[in-house]
């Protein structure tokens, strides 16, 4: 679940609420509201508290779980997904 993976990895990387809230410029709040699931984030906190910790918020598709996929079909989809992506945090 997102909220333990999110306090999980806070945790490991031995970074305080305030830490991560600052490094990600989000609220001390947003991270305890993140981590409690007390509310539904914004694209663009988890995408900066993502950041922060230094791990990818989405897994990336890869060509093994799409077999019959050609890797210029896969290149397209991967460039599309990136595209969504910047438009959601514009």
């Amino acid at each position: 679940m997102l909220k333990t993976r999110i306090k999980e990895i806070r945790q490991s990387k031995g970074m305080s609420l305030r830490m991560l809230a600052d490094i990600s410029g989000t609220s001390k709040e947003s991270i305890i509201n993140l981590e409690t699931g007390r509310t539904d984030p914004k694209l663009s906190t988890l995408l900066a508290v993502a950041d922060a910790l230094r791990v990818p918020l989405f897994d990336e598709p890869q060509p093994a779980q799409q077999p019959d996929l050609p890797q210029k079909q896969y290149d397209a989809l991967a460039w599309a997904y990136v595209k969504i992506a910047e438009r959601c945090i514009a």
